[in-house]
C-alpha cells in the first residue's frame, strides 16, 4: 500500500455519525449494564465466536448491517507499507487524526435533538469499528483485516491513549473489564512487541484500579486476560510474527514455523 504521505485522510460525514457510534456501542455491549465490571458468558461467546455457527453468523450479519458501509468507505485509504514499528509510528498520527476529531467533536454534538453519546463512548465505538467489526465482517478476507484495518485501529488506539483526559479512564470504564479492555485490544493483535509492552503496562494499570475497588470477580477476569496476552507474546518472541497469518499475508513460512503450525501451534484466526 503506497500513497503520498501528504495526502490527507478524511471520513464520509454522512456515514461517520454519532448515530453510527451509538449503534456500534449498543450492539457490542447489548444486555450489559452500564455499571457491569465483567461481561456475562453470553457476551463472551458472541464476541469470540464460540456461541455456535448459527449464532456467529447471526452476529456477523448484525455487525455487517450496521457498519459495513462505514468500513467500506475507508477501505481504499492507502498508506505506506508498514513492515516495521518505526514506519508505522511515523504514519500513525495522520491515520488517526480524522477519528480523533470525531471524538473531540462528540462533546458539542450532545443535546436533546441529537443522538446521545459521550466522547469516551465515541472513542470506544471507533476502536470497536476498526478492530473488532472487521473480524466479523471480513472473515473471508483476513489480509484486509491484518494489513489494513488493524493498522488503522492500532494508530487510533495509540492516539486515544495520549488524549487528556484519557477516554479509557472515564469513571464508567475505569474499573470495568467488560468495557475498558477493548481500549487496548488492538495492541494485543499487533505483531510489534513494542505494542505488547504498552498492552502489559495498561493491563497493570487496570489491575491496580480493579484491586483498589476490591472486585475479586473482575480481578479473576483480568488474570484470564493476562494469560491470553502471554500466549500472544510467547509466539512473537519466538517468531517475530504470528505464523498462522503467513498464508493470508503472502509471507513464506520458515521451516520452524511450518513445523510449529503442523504440531498444533496456537492460532487466533478470525475464520
Amino acid at each position: 500500500m503506497m500513497a503520498s504521505v501528504g495526502k490527507p485522510f478524511s471520513l464520509n460525514k454522512a456515514l461517520f455519525t454519532p448515530r453510527l457510534y451509538r449503534k456500534i456501542f449498543d450492539i457490542w455491549f447489548e444486555g450489559i449494564p452500564a455499571t457491569a465490571t465483567i461481561a456475562p458468558e453470553s457476551s463472551l461467546k458472541k464476541w469470540f465466536g464460540i456461541a455456535g455457527q448459527e449464532e456467529r453468523e447471526q452476529f456477523d450479519k448484525i455487525c455487517r448491517a450496521s457498519a459495513n458501509q462505514a468500513l467500506e468507505s475507508i477501505r481504499d485509504w492507502t498508506f505506506p507499507a508498514v513492515p516495521d514499528y518505526a514506519t508505522e509510528i511515523a504514519f500513525s498520527q495522520a491515520l488517526s487524526a480524522p477519528f480523533i476529531a470525531e471524538i473531540q467533536e462528540a462533546e458539542v454534538q450532545m443535546g436533546d435533538d441529537v443522538v446521545q453519546i459521550t466522547p469516551s463512548e465515541t472513542a470506544l465505538s471507533l476502536l470497536l469499528l476498526l478492530d473488532q467489526y472487521p473480524r466479523n465482517i471480513y472473515r473471508k478476507d483476513q489480509r484486509l483485516i491484518y494489513g489494513h484495518y488493524d493498522i488503522l485501529s492500532r494508530s487510533l488506539c495509540r492516539a486515544i491513549l495520549q488524549m487528556q483526559p484519557r477516554p479509557d479512564l472515564h469513571p464508567r470504564f475505569r474499573q470495568s473489564t467488560a468495557y475498558r479492555w477493548w481500549f487496548c485490544m488492538p495492541l494485543m493483535h499487533s505483531e510489534h512487541l513494542e505494542d505488547h509492552d504498552i498492552f502489559t503496562k495498561l493491563n497493570s494499570e487496570m489491575a491496580s484500579d480493579i484491586d483498589e475497588a476490591g472486585d475479586n470477580e473482575a480481578m479473576k477476569f483480568m488474570k484470564m486476560g493476562e494469560e491470553f496476552e502471554e500466549k500472544h507474546r510467547v509466539i512473537l518472541e519466538q517468531f517475530g510474527r504470528y505464523p498462522y497469518r503467513n498464508k493470508v499475508m503472502g509471507r513464506e513460512s520458515t521451516e520452524e514455523e511450518e513445523r510449529w503450525l503442523k504440531e498444533g501451534g496456537q492460532t487466533f484466526g478470525t475464520s
